[in-house]
């Protein structure tokens, strides 16, 4: 088991470090971070003025703003991963490597999730910076229940990116 882990692990390394280096990779993940403290921002001014306390309604923005940037960033980067590396030859000096293909597609997708994963908690780590002040030990609770649950979709969402890109011709196609 060690010994099949070990290549998957290296390729999901290769991934992440190829994805860091991206422009568009970092751009959405700005997007991201920039679009969940606004969102919670938002919300927590529309507590204060009503004179409440906490960040529920914060939570809940940002909970929706998590099911739905983080999957489409996992797709995206799921269905170039494989089918981007095939255009550019990588899928063949891989394939030419004593691995098995499970382990390279296992690989992509560790590498890729560990990326959307990254782009989440730089998002989230600023949002929990942001409403700090106003939290109580509840919305804690809340705020880590919708941490994971944007960290399943993004999760989701490369494993779907991932299987188009297995299946597809090329990068345009997928």
């Amino acid at each position: 088991m060690r010994a099949l882990a070990r290549p998957a692990w290296r390729i999901a390394l290769w991934e992440m470090r190829g994805a860091a280096r991206s422009r568009w990779v970092i751009a959405a993940a700005a997007l991201y971070a920039l679009l969940a403290v606004a969102v919670a921002l938002v919300n927590l001014r529309s507590m204060s003025v009503l004179g409440l306390r906490g960040i529920g309604a914060a939570v809940d923005g940002v909970f929706a703003v998590g099911l739905l940037v983080p999957p489409l960033f996992g797709i995206v980067l799921g269905a170039g991963a494989v089918a981007g590396a095939r255009d550019q030859g990588a899928l063949a000096m891989m394939a030419a490597q004593p691995l098995r293909r499970g382990s390279i597609v296992w690989g992509v997708f560790l590498g890729m999730t560990a990326t959307v994963w990254a782009a989440v908690g730089i998002g989230l780590g600023l949002v929990a910076v942001v409403t700090a002040p106003a939290m109580t030990a509840v919305d804690l609770a809340g705020l880590g229940v919708a941490a994971a649950t944007t960290l399943i979709a993004g999760a989701a969402g490369v494993a779907l990116g991932t299987l188009v890109s297995t299946v597809a011709s090329g990068r345009g196609q997928a």
